[in-house]
């Protein structure tokens, strides 16, 4: 955590060197790129001065819950801070959790989801009521993967024959694929593609199912005798 001092002292040298932050935290060796455009936020916002931190007191009860909050909604420090408005430091947070819920706090690196998990992210993003953030901080993912994660379940691939072989892939000790692995991962991508399809769509409609439209075998929207049919028959 950074003092009042040291926050004012990079937010004035961001200033002076015209807002540059690489420039800002090459000479100081602080802090994060986003933490110095927050705290150049909070300057503008306040007039060009910066609240004093340390000073900041929250009860019993109101670490508690914000502990609470982070446990039971993605395990996101961000959208913990976002919805309950405190603290306004991400490094607090991160000790209250230590304090109240030993071993519960997520680490710094990187989460690393598997195939059925992005399939089910990418379900919730499809099928979701609220914003696509909001999905994300659930998830426990940022708003960009969820999309790549849909286009890359979505994305349209050459089909494998005998004719167009693939390269093979590169594995580490692993057997190569076989045609039944091939048509197992092709099946699951149309069933995955169907569903999201249908989600979409009741989205779209306000929940109700599509309406396919055709019957007896008929094109919606044409009339009998415009598809060469006897209106007597």
């Amino acid at each position: 955590m950074y003092s009042l001092e040291q926050r004012k002292r990079a937010v004035e040298l961001y200033i002076k060197y015209g807002l540059k932050a690489t420039a800002t935290i090459r000479e100081l060796g602080y802090p994060s790129r986003a933490q110095l455009v927050s705290w150049h936020r909070e300057w503008q916002e306040n007039g060009g001065r910066l609240t004093d931190r340390s000073l900041e007191h929250y009860t019993l009860e109101q670490k508690r819950a914000a502990v609470r909050h982070y446990l039971t909604h993605g395990r996101c420090n961000a959208f913990t801070r976002r919805e309950l408005g405190y603290p306004k430091c991400t490094a607090k947070l991160a000790e209250w959790i230590d304090e109240y819920a030993p071993g519960e706090r997520r680490a710094t690196q990187p989460r690393v989801f598997d195939a059925s998990e992005k399939a089910a992210a990418v379900k919730a993003l499809a099928s979701r009521s609220s914003s696509a953030q909001e999905v994300a901080d659930l998830v426990g993912c940022t708003r960009s993967a969820l999309y790549k994660w849909k286009r890359e379940l979505l994305r349209e691939e050459t089909p494998m024959s005998e004719d167009r072989p693939s390269k093979p892939a590169r594995t580490r000790g692993r057997p190569p694929a076989t045609q039944a692995d091939i048509a197992a991962l092709e099946a699951r991508k149309a069933e995955l593609e169907a569903e999201l399809e249908e989600l979409e769509l009741r989205r779209h409609h306000g929940g109700r199912p599509r309406d396919s439209g055709k019957r007896d075998g008929r094109r919606p929207g044409k009339r009998a005798h415009e598809q060469g049919e006897d209106p007597a028959d």
